[in-house]
Parts: C-alpha cells; structure tokens; sequence
C-alpha cells in the first residue's frame, strides 16, 4: 500500500480511516485533520483560538517529547535529543538552540537531559510496565486518520503505543506530582478523560479494536 502523503493527513484512495506507520511527529502535527489537542482548545478557549492559533512549544513540551524517545523509542533518543547547557543564559544556549533547529533536535539543560535518563531508567525498572512497553503485538507512535462518521470530519491521533494483543492504548505521561488528588486535576485540566474517547473511537475507526487505556 501506498504510505505516501500527498497532502498531510490525506489518505489513500478509497480509503475512510488508515493508519501511517511512517510520519514523524512534526508531519503528524503539520497533518489536516482535527486532532484532540484542537478540541480541547476548541472546548477550554473558543474556536478562534483552534483557527489562528498557532502550536506553542514549551520547556514542558520539549521534556514530554524527550521523555517519549527515551522511553517509546530509544533507538531514536541520542539521534533527536541534545544535552545542552546548564541553564538557558548566554551565548552557549543560543548557539546550542541554533544548532538544534538546523538538525532538528530537541534542546534540553543538561540537568533535564539526565531527569528523562533518571525517567526512563525507571520505568524500565518496573517489570510489568517495561512488559506492557517492549512486549506483545503492537506498535509506537503511529498515526491514525478517520473520517468522523456523524461529522464527516477528518479526525487524527497518534497514540504512544497501543497493544494489539491486550487491545490497549498506552499513553506516557511526565507530571509535576503523582498524589492522586494532583494528577486528577491533570486530567480534568488537560483533558486526559478527553483524549481516552476520542483515541479510542479513533483506533478503533482504523480497525484496532480498544477495550483500555
């Protein structure tokens, strides 16, 4: 089959839902298509904000998709993620910065570069959920595209890794507290619960049917 995109987010002919298993995430974001993130905003802010809005990268954002590659994908870590300065002043942090917008780096202080490695050395550390990770039938950070039946919308998602086997999305998470009281507020705030729904009726759209996440 055909895995080239003539337009982001256009699938193949004939096609109503598909999954690309070889977009990397700045195609994927760049892609047509209302994904959850532009919901949300849609929800929380208005739908101006969704239109002329622009997607605003964060210190956050940069450790949350540092901690994705050491995690999900490893083989791709060193590859995608510089260890930078100690701090953001100066000129070694605007050169760094530079230099990994021309190799299409993300740019982490060194202290937050060792964090994700801390992270990382962590998760894999707990048996059961290194298991669910490197283990059974599934895939890492594949995109999915779908046409909303009720809207006739072009949808999009792109879960961390879903299992075929156990028929389960796996989503990773970094937070500044794991008290159960704080992550709820997460997932009120961020729209955790949000994003359960709708990758679920995304993948499952794309034929991979989801019973948890």
């Amino acid at each position: 089959m055909n895995q080239m995109i003539p337009a982001p987010g256009t699938m193949p002919k004939g096609k109503t839902s598909h999954i690309f298993h070889d977009i990397d995430n700045e195609t994927y974001h760049a892609s047509q298509g209302i994904s959850k993130s532009g919901l949300w905003t849609i929800e929380t802010r208005s739908p101006a904000h969704y239109k002329f809005g622009e997607r605003v990268e964060t210190t956050a954002f940069d450790f949350g998709e540092a901690a994705h590659f050491a995690i999900l994908q490893p083989e791709l870590f060193e590859a995608k993620v510089y260890r930078g300065p100690e701090d953001r002043r100066g000129n070694k942090w605007k050169d760094a910065a530079e230099f990994c917008k021309g190799e299409g780096k993300v740019l982490l202080t060194a202290s937050d570069y060792d964090g994700v490695l801390t992270i990382r050395d962590a998760v894999h550390s707990d048996p059961w959920v290194n298991g669910i990770i490197t283990g059974g039938d599934g895939f890492n950070e594949a995109s999915g595209f779908w046409i909303d039946e009720a809207t006739g919308e072009l949808c999009r998602c792109r879960p961390d890794r879903y299992r075929r086997d156990l028929k389960m999305i796996l989503d990773v998470k970094s937070t500044a507290s794991a008290h159960p009281d704080a992550f709820a507020r997460s997932v009120v705030n961020f729209g955790y619960h949000a994003q359960e729904a709708f990758y679920t009726d995304g993948l499952t759209a794309c034929g991979e049917p989801v019973e948890a996440f």
